[in-house]
Parts: C-alpha cells; sequence; structure tokens
C-alpha cells in the first residue's frame, strides 16, 4: 500500500476552517519541532479517545500519522488545541 503523502509532495491547504472532522489531514505546528507536522484526525471534540481513557475535550483534536509505527502524534503529546491547526488539506498536488 503506497502512503498518502511522501515527503517532497505539495498540497492545497484551506487555512484554518471553523470545523475539522475524522478523516481529515490536517497542517499543524509541534511545540518541540520548529517545522509543522501532517497528520489525520482520528477524534474530534466529544469523540472518545482512541486508545485510551476519557474524552477529548472542547476545542481539541486528536490526531495519528498514517504510519502508525512511526508517527510522533497524539499518542505521545496528546490532544491537540485547534488553534495549533494550520489548516486542512484540501488536496495533493502531483
Amino acid at each position: 500500500m503506497q502512503p498518502h503523502l511522501i515527503s517532497g509532495d505539495r498540497v492545497i491547504v484551506a487555512r484554518r476552517p471553523s470545523r475539522y472532522a475524522r478523516g481529515e489531514v490536517v497542517v499543524l505546528t509541534r511545540t518541540d519541532l520548529p517545522e509543522q507536522a501532517i497528520k489525520r484526525i482520528a477524534a474530534v471534540a466529544g469523540d472518545r479517545c482512541p486508545g485510551g481513557p476519557g474524552v477529548i475535550p472542547p476545542g481539541h483534536v486528536f490526531v495519528l500519522g498514517d504510519n502508525l509505527r512511526a508517527s510522533v502524534d497524539s499518542r505521545h503529546f496528546g490532544a491537540v488545541p485547534q488553534e495549533r491547526v494550520t489548516g486542512r488539506m484540501i488536496r495533493r498536488l502531483t
């Protein structure tokens, strides 16, 4: 199976939409690194936390990388405040 995105791909991003949905690919800023990350939303506010207890708080999303074995994502740093989400991927340019 081919990855959805590979290094060097270019994408079109809608800046800060008002709502996010499960399954959308988003660009977010990371507090631990200067670059941005591209992740998929696995849960939105009010959803049960995937693989753990609790519920995603209002104004947050739970993100996962498509390569679960190697991805650093919400399993490591928790739910992400929507203010750190730069935008939603509209499409990949080939």
